[in-house]
């Protein structure tokens, strides 16, 4: 007679709430722009920071509204100070999305994502993409 031998579960790597090896570098905290160690690390949990909070050097209108261009203008020359947009939808996709590197590096990659957007979109909707958003009003949210 056979008798079944119980399985054992597999253990499962315990993962800590934010875990810095698998968040998002979309989101990050306060905490990880400092430079404290963590022997001074406070009780307090850390406040999360979007990237695309709008800074207080940002004017607005009196209803807090501003244009989405100077948005865009403010954030490229804040996180990209070496690299000059050479177009709205550069503007638009640098914005966007995080690029890394020196400015060719940059140009590069932005050469390949137009590329590829042309491929899908063709050319004229593709560049509406970067213009078209451009002349529009955003309103900060405080997300």
């Amino acid at each position: 007679m056979k008798t079944k031998t119980k399985r054992q579960p597999k253990a499962r790597r315990t993962r800590q709430p934010y875990d810095g090896s698998t968040r998002s570098p979309w989101f990050r905290t306060e905490s990880d722009n400092s430079t404290t160690d963590a022997s001074q690390a406070t009780s307090a949990p850390a406040r999360l920071v979007h990237p695309f909070s709008i800074p207080s050097t940002v004017a607005t209108s009196a209803t807090g509204a501003l244009s989405f261009r100077d948005f865009c203008v403010h954030h490229v020359k804040t996180h990209y100070p070496d690299v000059e947009p050479r177009n709205d939808w550069e503007l638009t996709q640098m914005t966007m999305k995080p690029f890394e590197g020196s400015a060719d590096e940059v140009y590069a990659a932005l050469d390949k994502e137009y590329i590829e957007h042309v491929k899908m979109f063709g050319f004229e909707e593709a560049n509406y993409m970067g213009s078209g958003l451009m002349d529009t009003e955003i309103e900060p949210t405080g997300v």
